[in-house]
């Protein structure tokens, strides 16, 4: 929920910011999406060779280029999703970026295709999967899309509906938290705006590496307890609906999980670095604290987002976002994963 939680802000932004970008989409819909080979080539990387570090714009686009053979204007589109990346410790960069465009959907020729589909599960089309109906029913994840067959979360279950009202959502609330004993109060919940993001969602465990980096609370997949306003982002979808992810909170994260609330001036400070990164020198601000040795970070949403990014005064809303951070997603979130509800 990309899900930025602000109050108040344009479209412009919220679109960018709401809940991750939606890397599935391009608005290269004419061009040949694959350029000619003039040599197939093979780059042999050592692994002591690789470094940590993270890449620029030029350098993905050559390597979308070199690895997918796709002309230079895809590339370019596509690298803009992830500048600012890095690639696992000891995994080839070129084939590293190669394979998360892929997953998400880069236009590419048939034989690339095949190539790749050997060893990166491929986003399907956004639509919602034949399975999910407007009553509650308990599936595998393999049920839900096909390419996780055989995958290691073929069989993790999560409860699926659909909906056509925010009024459809509480009544499924209500009969899914009867059925579990658990309390409304205690989900949290994250609403994207397209389904594309559902797959995506499962197969990185909810760790987007797409989001981008001018966050409130800085990278992490960002929560609320709040069902009002993690709507406002499941029913944003244009075209394809939107999706709302409800996790079973009632441990608040399970005993092993390190919390930092941020309130007060440290609330204040680390916002305001954290959204106006790109002008902190000229500001005279230090970079945020990453607050690498917690997973989760909570505290007040951001009430204004535009005036923040310009390094105005952050204002606290009402809403508390949840923000797990991005190493910590997979151990967290994915078992707690109790239902999703995709919107018609």
């Amino acid at each position: 929920m990309e899900n930025r939680f602000v109050e108040e802000r344009n479209e412009e932004s919220n679109a960018a910011h709401a809940t991750g970008h939606d890397p599935s989409a391009t608005d290269e819909k004419t061009e040949t999406p694959h350029a000619p080979r003039i040599q197939a080539r093979e780059i042999s990387v050592s692994h002591a060779d690789v470094e940590d570090k993270s890449y620029a714009l030029g350098e993905i686009s050559n390597f979308l280029q070199f690895h997918l053979f796709v002309t230079e204007n895809i590339a370019n589109e596509w690298a803009k999703k992830f500048v600012g990346e890095k690639p696992p410790f000891n995994y080839d960069p070129g084939r590293f970026f190669a394979e998360i465009a892929f997953t998400y959907g880069i236009p590419v020729a048939d034989d690339i295709a095949k190539e790749y589909e050997k060893v990166v599960i491929r986003s399907p089309p956004g639509k919602i999967p034949s399975i999910v109906t407007s009553t509650w029913s308990n599936v595998s994840i393999s049920s839900l899309y096909e390419p996780f067959k055989g995958h290691e979360i073929a069989d993790y279950r999560v409860w699926v509906a659909s909906c056509k009202s925010n009024d459809n959502v509480q009544d499924l609330l209500h009969n899914l938290a009867k059925q579990l004993s658990n309390s409304d109060n205690k989900f949290l919940y994250r609403g994207v705006n397209s389904n594309t993001m559902v797959f995506s969602s499962l197969l990185y465990s909810f760790v987007h590496i797409v989001e981008e980096q001018r966050n409130e609370f800085g990278r992490g997949v960002y929560c609320t307890p709040h069902l009002d306003y993690a709507l406002r982002f499941a029913r944003r979808g244009e075209g394809v609906g939107g999706v709302l992810f409800v996790f079973n909170w009632s441990d608040r994260g399970g005993v092993d999980s390190k919390t930092k609330d941020l309130f007060g001036d440290e609330w204040e400070t680390h916002v305001k670095r954290s959204v106006c990164q790109e002008d902190l020198e000229r500001f005279n601000l230090s970079a945020p604290n990453q607050y690498y040795e917690f997973d989760i970070l909570q505290g007040a949403i951001l009430r204004w987002w535009p005036g923040v990014r310009m390094c105005h005064r952050p204002t606290p809303s009402r809403w508390t976002q949840v923000v797990v951070q991005n190493e910590s997603a997979w151990r967290i979130l994915r078992p707690r994963l109790l239902s999703i509800i995709f919107f018609e």
